[in-house]
């Protein structure tokens, strides 16, 4: 592989293809769907699982020129993914960096998730368009896809990713990461979120989506820095490489 390899892990209830605002990037860009996950089991096991199955269709072949990324919920897991698999850089796109910075009210809802009644599904499905509309600043259409994502995903595996993501305290990854987070973000408050490294402002939740243009200049720049030139690899990855 010679391109940059661009990994995005989805949102709380999205799927791979939440990375289509990124296919115009210059890079292999490939969007990894969710697996489903054990009751009960923390982000990190759910991560680490995740970790095996991508790790098995060779995308993590080339880590000096591998970029994790994740959005939303799927900035967590790329963080605990890169962990144990070496890679040049890690985004945290409109994510956390661990629950204590999620919103109150979500982190309380996603504590109880697993007591959510059957037929709160519906009301989930039918008002995932109108609730994407008002935590991001995305158009209808792109409301209407993330829609179809939510509505065509287990209910089940939605309410363990809530409680996984309340639950999540953090993890320190090793290798260099690169937030871009909206000042207006309801999900996950600017005046809770640490080491913001690009502030949109005015923008709120999906900043990938709504701000495609301005996040994928991120990237390509955040790739320039981190990325091995042909040939080379950079320390910090050829020592984990050693310690795998």
């Amino acid at each position: 592989m010679t391109r940059v390899r661009y990994v995005c892990f989805p949102g709380l209830g999205q799927s791979g293809d939440i990375v289509w605002p990124q296919r115009s990037l210059p890079f292999d860009v490939v969007g990894i769907d969710p697996i489903e996950p054990v009751a009960g089991e923390s982000l990190r096991s759910y991560s680490h699982r995740l970790a095996r199955r991508v790790r098995s269709r060779g995308l993590f072949a080339a880590p000096a020129l591998t970029l994790l990324a994740g959005v939303s919920f799927g900035a967590s897991i790329a963080q605990e993914i890169a962990e144990v698999e070496p890679c040049a850089g890690v985004l945290v796109l409109s994510g956390l960096l661990c629950s204590e910075e999620l919103a109150a009210p979500l982190r309380y809802i996603g504590h109880r998730a697993h007591h959510a009644p059957a037929w709160s599904e519906s009301l989930v499905d039918a008002g995932a368009a109108f609730a994407l509309r008002r935590i991001a600043n995305v158009d209808r259409a792109d409301a209407t896809r993330c829609a179809a994502m939510i509505r065509s995903m287990p209910f089940g595996w939605i309410r363990e990713q809530a409680r996984m993501i309340a639950d999540w305290r953090g993890c320190g990854s090793p290798a260099p990461v690169l937030r871009v987070h909206g000042d207006r973000d309801p999900v996950v408050p600017f005046d809770s979120a640490r080491n913001v490294d690009v502030v949109l402002h005015g923008d709120r939740h999906l900043s990938s989506v709504a701000r495609a243009d301005e996040v994928n200049a991120a990237i390509v720049a955040f790739a320039a820095r981190v990325v091995a030139r042909p040939g080379t690899v950079p320390a910090r990855v050829a020592s984990a490489q050693r310690h795998r």
